[in-house]
């Protein structure tokens, strides 16, 4: 009687058992892609983990404008012009700043994260992480950094040689957080022979040059929170901002490869590879603007952008050794816009009504230059 129940016992349970280790072996072929692509062109290193550690230079730009007309009053309150152009201005930028981090990865899986090292002002608060799935298909990462740093406002009335004409510039008195949120997407044309990830990660492996235009995706948010009595222009009432874009657009990216010998075994013994990747993806940025929140906590403004041209600039070397997997990689990024139409100082939440026809415009830039080293078990 205990036989026959434990063989009852057994068979019923190997249907969930047979699923679990199905649902388990599909998840295991998603992350690997499986051979779904021209073995002559491209080879894949046998399943198993990847540790990385990394070293980089990174520096960031932010650089806001807003344009104005405005009437200026002589001491005793009378009207002396009407319409002067006006400029407000933000400038901010990080400077250089090192930073060391490690990943860790499955196939295409992998997540990383950094800390900065250097200058003494980076480290008081910044951080640093990303969590992408890069396969030789289709991709995506997303994104995480931040640091603080002090921003320079500029406000100028009217032209040099004007009676009325006036410039000031002043540095915020602290340190503001700026934080960077980013979400990347890619989807390769040529993926039967072109491994975009050749370069960049230690799993995939191309043999022969070649190259693929590229669709690409990205989300962005970009934005800085002020402290204490500072603001986002001195003119307005604005304790914090946001930078939003939404872009896509069609890019081209090649393998250049300047030795490979294959390996001679499933330990990869024998294999040396070196790639050179370049990329490039111009793209439009089809809805983005400013979301600006007052210091008083009423209603967000948001500044509506008009359509703009922006790109994305990548290039790596790539060494495979054996097991082992080294990367010098840069990154560009440059993003451009501008207010769609022209506002009132109420718009905007500006304390002086005297301000029209605001239009503001701005660049955030970031380039990065990392060198990585990993090891395939």
């Amino acid at each position: 009687m205990k036989r026959l129940a434990f063989t009852l016992l057994f068979l019923l349970s190997l249907p969930c058992g047979m699923e679990a280790q199905g649902l388990w072996s599909r998840f295991l072929l998603w992350v690997r892609e499986g051979n779904t692509f021209d073995s002559t062109y491209i080879y894949q290193r046998p399943a198993g983990f990847q540790v990385s550690l990394d070293a980089s230079l990174q520096c960031a730009l932010v650089d806001l404008k807003a344009d104005f007309t405005t009437t200026c009053y002589d001491g005793e309150g009378s009207v002396v012009a009407t319409d002067v152009p006006s400029q407000a201005t933000i400038g901010l930028s990080n400077n250089l700043n090192g930073s060391f981090g490690a990943g860790f990865a499955y196939g295409k899986l992998g997540l990383g994260f950094g800390f900065f090292s250097w200058p003494a002002e980076a480290k008081k608060s910044s951080i640093n992480l990303n969590l992408g799935y890069q396969g030789h298909k289709w991709g995506i990462n997303a994104s995480l950094s931040g640091f603080q740093h002090q921003s320079t406002n500029t406000l100028t009335i009217g032209k040099e040689g004007d009676p009325w004409y006036s410039h000031t510039e002043s540095m915020s008195a602290n340190p503001g957080t700026v934080f960077h949120l980013a979400a990347d997407a890619y989807w390769v044309i040529n993926r039967q022979r072109f491994a975009y990830t050749a370069a960049y990660k230690c799993d995939m492996v191309q043999r022969h040059s070649t190259g693929s235009l590229l669709i690409c995706a990205r989300g962005d948010i970009t934005g800085m929170v002020y402290e204490g009595d500072d603001r986002m222009f001195t003119a307005t009432d604005f304790s914090s901002y946001a930078t939003v874009y939404n872009s896509v657009g069609v890019g081209y990216s090649h393998n250049i490869v300047f030795v490979h010998r294959d390996a001679e075994d499933s330990c990869n013994n024998g294999l040396f590879n070196i790639t050179l990747n370049l990329t490039a993806m111009p793209v439009l940025t089809y809805s983005s603007g400013i979301i600006a929140m007052p210091v008083d906590g009423s209603e967000n403004v948001t500044i509506a952008s008009s359509v703009t041209p922006n790109a994305i600039a990548n290039a790596a070397l790539g060494i495979s050794l054996g097991q082992w997997f080294f990367s010098l990689q840069y990154r560009h990024n440059f993003f451009y816009f501008r207010s769609a139409d022209k506002m009132s100082a109420a718009d905007l939440g500006m304390s002086n009504s005297d301000f029209k026809d605001v239009t503001v415009n701005g660049l955030m830039q970031s380039w990065c230059l990392m060198t990585m080293a990993a090891f395939n078990f």
